[in-house]
């Protein structure tokens, strides 16, 4: 059986000297990777620079794809490649998107995603305000993305997870080393939460200072907006405002006092152009959102039972058969079979051949 080009991808991946733009340019150049690791293709036939060759090299020469997956699959560690249905769409239109994630949890590409980050070491105020605009957006069906830090990250997290939402954390290190290990429970309700725990960087990778700036892109690329509640004036909240601003997505802030340390990055930010908001209906309003939400919102109450929502959010980011299905939502085979029967019928699922169904 054919492996999928995520795991060779992966094993890429785990060279340390192979970051996102290479293992782009690798994705690029090279069409059958089965053959590469068979050594069916000569390398200088290959449109890639001397450097990169003998990265490539180094991976086939050290890695199993089978047995990398296999290792993936062991400790229940998802990925998926910039191609497959489930990948972030906004993160695909990056420049510098990573090729693969890996992910524990669930990924919804029908979310709307808007970013919340902020200081670790944070105020009365800014907590109190992070709290009621994250509470607010996630009652308004928006979904939380942040870094799972301390400070800001971790309450705008718990925001969601408290109404049983969905949030999406994104590490700097690998999924199988939540960090701060302080989070490991929050983690854990994420996940139970349908959200999801993400990372580009391989599972074992640690939690390395330099990964953070990198990761902070990440955060700002799954998101149409970026909130800094709060964050001194070379925070890292702001490398992940400025990725943002790079990627022509909006930066949203809130006022301070003058006299707030953590108001500089805020207020530095105002001078730039971020928008001023007050409250998660001034977001809602200057994105637009209101019709989008309504719209997501209707989908879901077409649903008549939890049952026909959770096939619905099965079918969400990839194809099943119905055996695939089966194992995903709790019921016996052929109450599923009636429920896709009805789903059909209200024109939301269809069969597209073989018992496989797709999300209409």
């Amino acid at each position: 059986m054919l492996l999928s080009r995520k795991y060779y991808l992966h094993c890429f991946n785990l060279h340390p000297k192979i970051g996102a733009r290479t293992l782009q340019k690798i994705d690029r150049r090279i069409e059958d990777f089965e053959a590469l690791w068979r050594r069916k293709i000569a390398l200088d036939q290959v449109k890639l620079n001397e450097n990169i060759c003998s990265l490539i090299k180094e991976v086939v020469n050290q890695f199993s794809p089978d047995e990398e997956k296999l290792k993936l699959d062991k400790n229940s560690i998802n990925l998926t490649y910039c191609k497959d249905k489930n990948y972030p769409q906004l993160l695909r239109e990056i420049p510098d998107y990573p090729p693969i994630l890996y992910y524990l949890g669930e990924i919804n590409n029908s979310l709307v995603n808007i970013a919340i980050v902020g200081s670790r070491k944070y105020s009365t105020y800014g907590k109190m305000a992070t709290e009621k605009i994250a509470s607010d957006l996630v009652n308004s069906g928006i979904n939380i993305v942040s870094g799972l830090a301390l400070g800001i990250d971790a309450i705008a997290h718990r925001e969601a997870v408290k109404k049983n939402r969905p949030t999406w954390a994104v590490l700097g290190c690998g999924v199988d080393n939540i960090y701060p290990s302080s989070h490991i429970q929050l983690a854990r309700k994420i996940i139970a939460s349908k959200g999801a725990i993400m990372s580009e960087f391989p599972p074992g990778m640690p939690s390395f200072s330099y990964n953070f700036p990198i990761r902070n892109r990440i955060i700002a690329g799954l998101s149409i907006a970026t909130l800094v509640t709060e964050g001194m004036a070379k925070s890292g909240s702001l490398i992940t405002a400025r990725c943002a601003l790079d990627y022509n997505r909006e930066v949203l802030t809130i006022p301070h006092s003058i006299f707030s340390a953590g108001g500089e990055g805020p207020h530095n930010l105002i001078k730039i152009g971020a928008r001023l908001i007050t409250s998660a209906d001034d977001i809602l309003g200057e994105l637009n959102l209101e019709k989008k939400i309504k719209q997501q919102k209707a989908k879901i109450e077409l649903c008549e039972t939890p049952l026909e929502q959770d096939i619905i959010q099965a079918l969400e980011n990839e194809n099943c058969h119905i055996n695939e299905l089966f194992k995903k939502v709790k019921c016996d085979l052929s109450t599923l079979s009636s429920t896709l029967t009805m789903l059909e019928i209200k024109g939301m699922v269809k069969n597209i051949g073989g018992n496989i169904f797709t999300k209409i």
